[in-house]
């Protein structure tokens, strides 16, 4: 067997192979379970102990820098992750992923202590409570 492909022939397959997988793609983008990218999250890692304090104290910081910047955190858009030691986290593919590590301490839990807090937290769109 001999195939003899013109250079016009092979464009126009590699453009319905082109066509197919962004079809795909696409489709794949629409399943239950796929995130888009407008449904980010904010990672904070909170090392504690007892991991409830961990999210308590990451809540806590959450309150207080919404005091203090008048504005709501979406909590939906907020993720705590809470680890017993720095070992742990830094083991974590969470790490990667993290804006912020906060350690809890409970003489610093204001947002005066993070300035930084107020570009990294998710905030409610047109919040100006």
């Amino acid at each position: 067997m001999h195939f003899v492909f013109s250079n016009e022939a092979f464009l126009k397959k590699m453009e319905e192979i082109r066509a197919i997988s962004h079809a795909e793609s696409s489709e794949l983008l629409h399943k239950p379970g796929v995130r888009k990218k407008e449904e980010t999250k904010v990672t904070v890692i909170a090392i504690s102990q007892d991991s409830f304090a961990g999210f308590d104290v990451a809540l806590t910081l959450a309150e207080d820098c919404e005091k203090a910047y008048q504005k709501t955190v979406d909590v939906n858009k907020l993720n705590v992750v809470v680890f017993t030691d720095l070992v742990l986290a830094s083991k974590s593919p969470h790490l990667e992923r993290a804006s912020f590590i906060l350690f809890a301490d409970e003489n610093l839990l204001s947002a005066k202590d993070y300035p930084e807090l107020k570009d990294i937290l998710p905030f409610l769109e047109g919040d100006d409570t």
